[in-house]
């Protein structure tokens, strides 16, 4: 719930709203559901596999002809019931082995599941307050833009009454036009970035009604204190988790493998009774127990291959760990380093937004009283502007 220290009820409700109905999510919650039923059936691998009851009933009508026995039909009903048992037995522990295996899928589909969570929901802040960055960048530009019409208007009108030239008109006008052009790029990049948000949320794309509030300011979450924090959130990462499970489950697999080089041990069983209507038959029962056994005794190398091939894969997900873990590492500290720098950076960006500011003011006045001409004050308007949204972008990077 690290979301939360922001104390914005939009971004609150809209993770909420996507861990309910994304589909990537509902798609590993599912697989849960599949991993365990497969450590279910697994399991049932350690009791008497074969357990059948069988019966049937069947009506026999037989038709004589010809020869010198007389004419004759016979009619009777045959029934037999009966019940077999098969207990492979799990000497070189190939079942329990099946077992650890799957239980390792289970935890590993678990943490992946927890992964997609945590993806879904950083996925859906980072989308969130880049909406939130667009729209106040938006509302920059067309603040400036408001304010680069009224000197072009001004420039204009000293250029009509002849006190000045129409090289000031024309770079005013450039400037404003220029300021403009950026609106309908960022009202583009607000569209796609709502569409997105939209997938997020298992919706079509179009307006989203938890977004058609008033436009924030973007929250001021402080500075990071960071000291230990990489190794403490190595741990936590479900994606190293669901690797070394992984691991886990190749791991049973070369068990499983290596037991096809011993004998297959079985106790066997078979309890039957079977009779029919026909007078003077008699009604059979029979008992049948034992042990049994099968074993390869050549295979020309296939169960020594497949360890082989086991063995690698197991080599090869051991190393997808190391990777996983090293880019894990990379991942945490990029993005740690980054929230100290941008923060450092964003002491100066407001400094430079507030003398940026100042200037335009100290260039107007100047411009009103003729001490400058009227490039100055394009140059402070055009610096206002670069300031401000720098100043943006780098808080909205910052979160």
């Amino acid at each position: 719930f690290w979301w939360q220290q922001f104390n914005d009820p939009v971004l609150n409700q809209l993770i909420e709203l996507a861990r309910r109905e994304n589909p990537s999510l509902r798609i590993a919650g599912l697989r849960i559901l599949e991993s365990r039923a497969q450590l279910g059936i697994a399991g049932s691998a350690l009791y008497p596999q074969v357990q059948q009851g069988t019966g049937s009933a069947t009506y026999i009508n037989n038709q004589f002809h010809g020869g010198n026995a007389p004419d004759n039909s016979q009619s009777y009903v045959g029934y037999q019931v009966g019940f077999n048992v098969g207990w492979d037995l799990d000497f070189w522990g190939r079942f329990k082995r099946g077992i650890e295996s799957a239980d390792a899928a289970f935890f590993a589909s678990i943490a992946d599941q927890q992964d997609v969570q945590v993806l879904l929901s950083a996925q859906v802040a980072d989308l969130y307050f880049g909406y939130r960055t667009t729209q106040l960048r938006i509302a920059i530009a067309h603040e400036n833009a408001a304010i680069q019409k009224r000197s072009f208007e001004i420039t204009y009108k000293i250029f009509k009454s002849g006190s000045g030239s129409e090289l000031d008109v024309q770079q005013a006008k450039t400037q404003y036009l220029a300021t403009l052009a950026t609106i309908p790029n960022l009202e583009l990049t607000l569209n796609t970035t709502r569409n997105a948000l939209s997938a997020l949320l298992g919706r079509a794309p179009g307006d989203l009604p938890e977004l058609s509030g008033e436009i924030q300011k973007l929250p001021d979450i402080g500075s990071a204190d960071i000291s230990g924090m990489p190794a403490s959130l190595l741990l936590r990462r479900p994606d190293i988790r669901s690797a070394a499970s992984k691991v886990a489950v190749q791991s049973a697999q070369i068990g499983i493998a290596e037991a096809d080089f011993y004998p297959a041990i079985s106790l066997l069983g078979s309890l039957s009774w079977s009779g029919s209507t026909l007078d003077g038959s008699s009604d059979i029962g029979s008992l049948g127990a034992g042990p049994a056994f099968q074993w390869n005794l050549f295979d020309y190398g296939r169960i020594e291959n497949n360890v082989r091939l086991q063995d690698a894969r197991l080599q090869q997900l051991i190393e997808s760990y190391q990777e996983t873990v090293l880019q894990a590492a990379r991942e945490i500290d990029d993005a740690a380093i980054g929230v100290v720098k941008t923060a450092e950076q964003q002491k100066f960006r407001d400094q430079a937004v507030q003398a940026s500011e100042r200037a335009l003011e100290i260039a107007n006045r100047r411009f009103r009283e003729g001490y400058s001409d009227f490039q100055r004050v394009l140059d402070a308007q055009r610096s206002k502007f670069a300031q401000a949204e720098n100043a943006l972008v780098n808080h909205g990077s910052h979160i």
